[in-house]
């Protein structure tokens, strides 16, 4: 509950003030519900989307991002904070470059007691992003800004994805546009303490359709191999 809290009151914080934050409760069970409806009460750019049954991620992403009335589509995690430049920034270089279609940042790595443990600075360019999109995900999912067209031509999110829906998006999307990623570190990323075997099989799956999608049928087995290894030891190292 504090985590959330720090979220939806670092978009309050914003310099950009023009905005609506649409927030998913995705059938919660403890006090979020009633917390979320008290920011609402308070700030009319706050729109709460309460849904009837537990849809999961991608199809509650699916229903933000259709029920939002702005060009750009910002994106954030209920445990991340964004810094108060972020949304004015963003806004400033998709206004500049329309070619642009997804719009990311670096980000200060942060542990679950909101300490900083490390900085992340993520690729800027698009071909650099695209060279190294089979071993590295592009983005602080977080941190996206994104046109509204590059959701409509995509589907948007596919909710049979459970995880690394995110990346199984930008491999979808690489022929609607360039992707981006601003060097300045405008999001607090909240790093997970252990990671889940869910989070290994999905991520790899995701490399492995990449592959495919690229008709690399070599590729399709050394992308997920790779991934699912550096994942077990990374997974094993967070336990000791």
């Amino acid at each position: 509950m504090p985590l959330m809290k720090e979220a939806v009151e670092s978009i309050q914080k914003q310099t950009f003030r023009d905005f609506e934050l649409l927030v998913v409760n995705d059938c919660s069970t403890d006090e979020t519900k009633r917390a979320l409806h008290s920011f609402s009460d308070s700030d009319d750019r706050i729109r709460i989307i309460e849904n009837k049954n537990n849809l999961g991620l991608a199809a509650s992403l699916n229903k933000a991002w259709q029920s939002a009335e702005g060009e750009f589509i910002a994106r954030m995690d209920s445990d991340d904070i964004s810094e108060p430049q972020r949304l004015e920034e963003q806004v400033k270089y998709l206004e500049k470059r329309e070619d642009v279609v997804v719009l990311g940042t670096s980000a200060t790595l942060i542990n679950q007691k909101s300490e900083t443990i490390g900085r992340s600075l993520r690729r800027e360019s698009h071909g650099d992003l695209i060279k190294h999109m089979g071993t590295e995900n592009p983005f602080f999912h977080s941190s996206v800004m994104m046109r509204r067209r590059f959701l409509v031509e995509t589907g948007g999110y596919d909710k049979s994805f459970r995880r690394s829906q995110d990346y199984d998006l930008w491999s979808r999307g690489l022929g609607v546009g360039k992707y981006h990623n601003l060097q300045e570190y405008l999001l607090k990323y909240r790093v997970a303490d252990a990671l889940s075997w869910s989070t290994i099989y999905w991520g790899s799956y995701s490399k492995f359709c990449h592959a495919r999608r690229q008709k690399n049928w070599l590729l399709s087995l050394w992308y997920p191999t790779r991934y699912m290894m550096g994942s077990v030891a990374t997974k094993y190292h967070l336990k000791k």
